[in-house]
């Protein structure tokens, strides 16, 4: 059985056909968004903050893990779809204790669209076959 040759050489010359090809193909991208948010204990003594998120028009399932749970009171949600509304809320436990809820806030991720700016192509070689 043959061995297939592949020419690197005809690819590497081609760099700037390629590139252009994979920008058309992907195109502009949204970002993903986040959102730092900072929790105030009230001077109360606390184990854990646990911050829960919900995307509307879903309401909070308190049983499902939370997107944050650690020590911190301020807090980046990396990771949200832009254009999407999230609710947040937080709770703070302290040994086997978990408060009620936070006041919720809920916001609408951004919508940030990256446009690419058209790349430069030119001849790099010119054969006659």
């Amino acid at each position: 059985m043959g061995w297939i040759r592949f020419n690197w050489m005809a690819v590497l010359k081609n760099i700037p056909v390629v590139l252009v090809l994979v920008l058309m193909l992907v195109g502009p991208k949204a970002m993903a968004a986040s959102i730092t948010l900072e929790v105030d204990p009230l001077g109360q003594e606390y184990d854990s903050i646990r911050i829960h998120m919900a995307n509307l028009p879903r309401d909070f399932v308190w049983s499902d893990p939370p997107v944050y749970a650690g020590t911190e009171t301020v807090v980046t949600i990396p990771g949200l779809v832009p254009g999407q509304t999230y609710k947040f809320a937080a709770v703070l436990t302290r040994e086997d204790q978990v408060s009620p809820g936070s006041n919720i806030v809920e916001r609408k991720m951004p919508v940030v669209v990256i446009e690419l700016q058209p790349p430069k192509l030119w001849p790099v070689e010119i054969r006659n076959e």
